[in-house]
């Protein structure tokens, strides 16, 4: 598992752990479809300073913004591409499909995954 990072949608702190034990996959999968530039996975930056970009990490009524840390299984990826669902099947495999597309093959900055059990979060981290 590789450490990563994602933002938070602006939600109740309260909310967001509920989020985050329970649906966290299917939250940030309806919130990624914004910019789903790479499919309509979940998003994972290598960087925490992506995630804690302002459009991605808006903050609440007291100014706070949150990204989570994430243990993400990556294994084998592809390049994404908008509208994917799924990871594709891996060339010369008729039912293996990759773990995880990303930006850029050769030197990949952002991951996505398609299935929960993929994505671990560890810690929220909070800040202004």
């Amino acid at each position: 598992m590789v450490q990563m990072w994602t933002q938070c949608p602006r939600l109740p702190l309260g909310s967001l752990i509920v989020v985050i034990l329970g649906k966290m996959f299917v939250m940030w999968s309806i919130f990624n479809l914004l910019a789903a530039v790479f499919g309509n996975g979940t998003y994972f930056a290598k960087n925490s300073s992506y995630s804690a970009q302002p459009q991605y990490s808006q903050p609440d009524v007291r100014g706070h913004r949150y990204i989570i840390q994430t243990r993400v299984i990556t294994g084998d990826w592809t390049q994404g591409q908008r509208g994917m669902k799924a990871a594709p099947l891996k060339k010369n495999s008729p039912t293996e499909q990759y773990d995880s597309v990303v930006d850029d093959v050769q030197s990949p900055t952002i991951f996505v995954v398609f299935h929960d059990t993929a994505a671990y979060p560890e810690y929220i981290i909070k800040f202004m």
